[in-house]
């Protein structure tokens, strides 16, 4: 996932022939960093220690073998791209066009759990605060519905993954993870 968002933040800065304005731009970047971050933000709470890649890499030698980077670093890297990601992502997104799409409030929740994972309690409330104040999410949604097909991407939801089954396709859109 790492690499692929590195590739991904790269054709975005260097490929000209992608047509977008630069806030569509900045808004798909600041969802590649989301994501960047929450795969970071796994990986140091599993490992500590991890190394740190920025970019796409090469095959070259000097490539081969990449140094840990402290916790601490991970943790610098994690807040950079999701401070990143809550500046650049919309408020709210199109429920009909693009549901589930990343916003600002997930970023904004992520980074609040990082901060609480580092004990960084003031920011950590701040920036959920953020969140709560925001009038995107409420806790109303009835419990029975929540994870069940009609509370999905509710108001409660501030980053959920999309992973509906169709009549048409019953298994391939549907993830097992609801059940473990």
């Amino acid at each position: 996932l790492i690499s692929k968002t590195n590739v991904a933040i790269d054709q975005i800065h260097n490929n000209t022939t992608i047509q977008a304005s630069p806030e569509i731009k900045a808004q798909s970047e600041g969802e590649v960093r989301f994501l960047r971050a929450y795969a970071y933000f796994m990986l140091v709470r599993l490992f500590g220690r991890v190394p740190l890649l920025d970019s796409v890499l090469t095959h070259h030698a000097s490539q081969a073998n990449i140094p840990q980077s402290s916790p601490d670093q991970i943790y610098a890297f994690i807040e950079q791209d999701l401070q990143f990601a809550a500046a650049n992502l919309p408020p709210s997104g199109d429920p009909t066009r693009f549901p589930g799409r990343l916003t600002n409030g997930a970023a904004h929740g992520l980074l609040a759990k990082v901060y609480l994972t580092e004990k960084k309690w003031d920011q950590a409330m701040t920036t959920a605060g953020i969140v709560i104040n925001s009038g995107q999410y409420d806790l109303t949604t009835p419990y029975e519905k929540i994870f069940r097909e009609d509370g999905e991407n509710s108001k409660e939801s501030v980053f959920e993954i999309q992973a509906t089954a169709t009549q048409a396709i019953q298994t391939a859109n549907g993830v097992q993870y609801a059940s473990i």
